[in-house]
């Protein structure tokens, strides 16, 4: 929702966009803060490139919103906008906005996104990210193949039966140890 309201230049009320910086601010600086998280937005390189062009093409015609249709800002249209654009698409009803958070998490992770970074873009708690999303990341559990190997070669020298056991425990590092 932040996106539909944000505005070119910043105020005290809405969210908005510093293209110099690349980032979506999802608050105005005196909007208060809710129980939702609305960190700052990191803009990706690619869309960035985008929005300066149409900053620049918006600020020749005076429009201020960044989301807009020929001036007209969507503020409390996005349902609609959304309904269409998912029509659209030919995507079912069971496509819902918050989807897309779902695959930026999901996409962050498979990318090896730092968790601390996906967390604050995604504006969510890493806790979360880890519970939900973690298993799409390659550093997922990657640790489990080194400590099976090493376990299969610590395997090698471990004792076969209860006598072993029993001879393994009186001995150190192979040697017998002398007892009085």
């Amino acid at each position: 929702m932040a996106m539909v309201r944000a505005r070119w230049n910043a105020t005290a009320v809405e969210p908005h966009v510093n293209i110099e910086r690349g980032l979506l601010f999802r608050r105005g600086a005196n909007e208060r803060e809710t129980s939702k998280r609305q960190p700052p937005a990191r803009i990706t390189p690619r869309l960035l490139a985008h929005m300066k062009r149409w900053e620049r093409l918006d600020a020749m015609a005076e429009i201020c919103h960044v989301v807009h249709v020929n001036g007209t800002p969507l503020t409390g249209k996005i349902r609609t906008a959304w309904e269409g654009a998912r029509r659209d698409a030919g995507l079912g009803l069971d496509v819902v906005p918050h989807i897309l958070r779902h695959t930026s998490a999901t996409w962050l992770m498979q990318g090896g996104a730092d968790l601390n970074d996906a967390a604050g873009f995604l504006g969510m708690s890493e806790q979360t990210l880890r519970e939900h999303y973690w298993h799409h990341h390659p550093d997922f559990q990657d640790g489990v193949d080194e400590a099976f190997d090493r376990s299969r070669e610590r395997g090698k020298n471990m004792p076969k039966n209860a006598q072993e056991t029993h001879e393994m425990r009186r001995t150190k590092r192979g040697k017998r140890l002398v007892t009085s």
